[in-house]
């Protein structure tokens, strides 16, 4: 076996050592690779493969089709507190969800156009969908406020909604209340 050697980068990352030499990371982890395997390719793979769902991904898709046009289905959405949160706040906005167990769920994108909720909008311990329904809260045709537990109230959105006036979201966002604590 070669003697380690320090390999540092400007970020303190391993860069630029000899394949199959040892390797001593900035941290002081030293790294020694196993013995080369070689890997044949086989051609085109022909699989599928089913990931599971993800509460983060699955409010993102949400948000997508909600500001899409027309219809789009979601499959393999994740069903969690989190994501029940988005979907009954996003009704609450005018956009139809349908949710049914074990099947895709389809969304019915309004182009961007969001309805007056008619009462606040609870998001529970959802820091997703405070974050985005933040931001999706300036595409309103009316004032809309976001409220939550006590430990999301503690979270912090200042960043979030700062970067919104400076993008030009201040007239709107004079009409969109996020409690704090």
């Amino acid at each position: 076996m070669r003697e380690p050697r320090v390999c540092r980068s400007r970020q303190g990352v391993s860069t630029g050592h000899a394949r199959a030499s040892p390797c001593v990371l900035a941290c002081g982890v030293v790294s020694t690779p196993a013995d080369e395997l070689p890997i044949e390719p086989r051609g085109p793979l022909d699989a599928q493969l089913e990931v599971p769902g993800s509460k983060s991904l699955t409010n993102r898709a949400l948000v997508a089709a909600a500001l899409a046009r027309g219809r789009s289905q979601l499959h393999g959405a994740l069903e969690s507190d989190d994501t029940q949160v988005m979907r009954r706040a996003l009704r609450a906005l005018g956009i139809a969800v349908d949710d049914p167990a074990g099947k895709p769920w389809t969304v019915e994108g309004q182009s961007g156009q969001l309805q007056e909720p008619a009462d606040t909008l609870w998001m529970g311990g959802s820091g997703t969908s405070a974050r985005f329904l933040t931001a999706a809260a300036t595409l309103c045709n009316g004032p809309v406020s976001l409220d939550g537990d006590a430990r999301m109230r503690e979270r912090p959105i200042g960043d979030l909604t700062e970067a919104l006036q400076k993008l030009g979201a201040g007239r709107r966002f004079n009409n969109i209340t996020v409690a704090h604590g």
